[in-house]
């Protein structure tokens, strides 16, 4: 499995599944800690999932865009609450 930052697929394959943020967290450019910020997601931002994966390291990661912007990226599945809708693999 790849550890890389970039290449992930990321198609929104169930649209209207939607959540919040849990705290102020980065949105990334790839579904690990260390990939570069895109951008700050603050505590309670309304968040549109596209899909999901789990990476190298066991952990789940949601491709997802701040409701109201273009400003997109993945996150940690851990920091997203109150999810409505069906999560879908990407």
């Amino acid at each position: 499995m790849s550890k890389s930052c970039s290449g992930w697929t990321h198609r929104d394959p169930n649209p209207g599944t939607y959540g919040y943020m849990s705290g102020s967290y980065h949105i990334v450019t790839g579904p690990y800690q260390t990939c570069s910020s895109v951008a700050l997601a603050e505590n309670g931002s309304k968040l549109w999932y596209h899909c999901s994966v789990v990476n190298a390291y066991g952990h789940n990661w949601t491709y997802a865009r701040v409701a109201g912007t273009n400003t997109s990226g993945w996150m940690s599945n851990d920091n997203l609450t109150h999810q409505s809708g069906a999560s879908t693999r990407c």
